[in-house]
Parts: structure tokens; C-alpha cells; sequence
């Protein structure tokens, strides 16, 4: 009987492992797919624009990408396209996408076809120049680092969020370049999700710097008001991590 007993329980614990290792490599697959198709994307789009004198030049923080990104070819696939995000210090380079509402690219892709990493973009409400005094950029925490996922190296690893980072929006014509200058973790509801307009603009950095854990004051950093905030999940989904950038200047190509 106790023979027929462990039998039994071998039988069960051995289909349990063999569910969970099919679920398992079900989200792998689904993490690989999706990754396969951003690399496809951008090497659709990316052209190099390093002249030959320049090709040994090491990259300084605050110099432009050594790439361009032309967007003619997403907007024929999607007219949804905005723009492109690179954060080259942290390997994150993808379309900027902006649905009638904030949940249509929550898990769609560039062809609208459903993927779990969804897409980077943004807020439905933005002015899609980025003209705004304050746009915001979503994007999902992802496990396997893609999307926003590595933007919790910010807070993560101290000496790299001390560092000074840029990051940068092609929107075509030119690529915007954006200086880090503030991050922090905050609810789903917090005030900072809410718009910004030339009365309330000095407030609304008080309160980043009331909740910051890094905070340099953007006028020290640019003469320009317009800036990006970037925003993902953190830890079990109840919280946000916001990462602020302020415009500095724009290249054309």
C-alpha cells in the first residue's frame, strides 16, 4: 500500500514539475519573440552616421549616438509610431508608440498584435512633438531586463545613479536629447502624474525634489523648461519608479 502510495505521489510531483517547466519555457519563448521582433525593427531603421575620422572616438556622456534612426519604415507598418527611445547606458532602444488611451500599447506591439512587454509609449493625452512642459513615457518593468526593466539600475547601483546619464528621442527630422536629473519610487495616483502648466511648473519641481532620491536642480543643467518623465512598475506592481529627464538641446541629421 505505502509502495502504491509513493508511486502515486511520484507520478504528481513529476507532472507538476514538467507543468511548471512548459509554463516556464512558454514565457521564455514569449520573452524571445518579442525581443527577436524590436531587434528586426530596429535594424530596419538603424543607419550609422560615425564619419570615418570619428570611428575611434570614445563616446562622452552628453555626446549624441553615433547612430540615426530613421523612422519612414515604422510608419509605414504603424502611423502610431512618435518617435524612438535610446538610453544607450542602459542598452534601452525602442519606437515610441501612442494609443487613444494608455492601455491600448500596454500589451501590443508595433503591428498591434499582442505581446506581454507591450510597448513603450506615450501618455494618450501628450502632444505627440513633445512640446509639453512634462510628457510622459511608459513602459513595462520587464524580468528579463527589456522595456523599462533596467531602469531600476538607477536605484539599484548607487555609483551608476550618481553618474550623469542623458537619453534621447528621435522624432524623425532630429533627435532630442534629454539630461537625467531626478528619480523616484511613488504610487499609481500620485500628484506628479498630473499636468503641468507654466503656473504650477516651479511647485511641481519642489515636489519632485520633496520625493526624489536624486535630485539636481534641471535650471543648473539647461536653459529649457520641457521635460520627459519616464515611468514603470515597480516591486509587486503597487508602486511606480519615475525617472525625470530635462531637454538640453536637439541635433538634425
Amino acid at each position: 500500500m505505502r509502495k502504491t502510495i509513493n508511486i502515486i505521489i511520484g507520478i504528481i510531483a513529476l507532472a507538476v514539475f514538467l507543468f511548471c517547466g512548459y509554463k516556464l519555457f512558454g514565457i521564455y519563448e514569449m520573452y524571445h519573440q518579442a525581443e527577436n521582433a524590436y531587434d528586426e525593427v530596429e535594424a530596419l531603421v538603424e543607419e550609422n552616421i560615425t564619419d570615418q575620422a570619428g570611428a575611434d572616438t570614445e563616446e562622452k556622456p552628453g555626446d549624441f549616438p553615433k547612430v540615426w534612426i530613421n523612422l519612414d519604415p515604422l510608419l509605414e507598418i504603424n502611423q502610431d509610431v512618435k518617435g524612438w527611445f535610446y538610453l544607450g547606458d542602459l542598452d534601452i532602444s525602442y519606437p515610441i508608440m501612442q494609443g487613444e488611451d494608455n492601455d491600448y500599447y500596454l500589451h501590443r506591439d508595433i503591428y498591434e498584435e499582442y505581446s506581454k512587454p507591450g510597448s513603450i509609449f506615450l501618455d494618450a493625452g501628450a502632444s505627440d512633438d513633445y512640446s509639453d512642459l512634462n510628457t510622459i513615457v511608459y513602459g513595462h518593468n520587464m524580468k528579463n531586463g527589456s522595456m523599462f526593466g533596467t531602469l531600476k539600475t538607477f536605484y539599484q547601483d548607487e555609483e551608476f545613479g550618481q553618474a550623469e546619464h542623458y537619453f534621447y528621442i528621435y522624432t524623425g527630422d532630429t533627435v532630442r536629447q534629454y539630461q537625467v536629473f531626478a528619480y523616484e519610487e511613488v504610487s499609481p495616483t500620485d500628484t506628479l502624474y498630473e499636468p503641468v502648466t507654466a503656473e504650477n511648473y516651479d511647485a511641481y519641481l519642489q515636489e519632485i525634489q520633496s520625493k526624489a532620491l536624486r535630485f539636481t536642480d534641471p535650471a543648473t543643467l539647461s536653459s529649457e523648461q520641457n521635460m520627459i518623465m519616464l515611468s514603470t512598475c515597480y516591486g509587486d506592481g503597487s508602486k511606480r519608479f519615475l525617472v525625470h529627464g530635462i531637454f538640453v538641446s536637439e541635433k538634425e541629421k
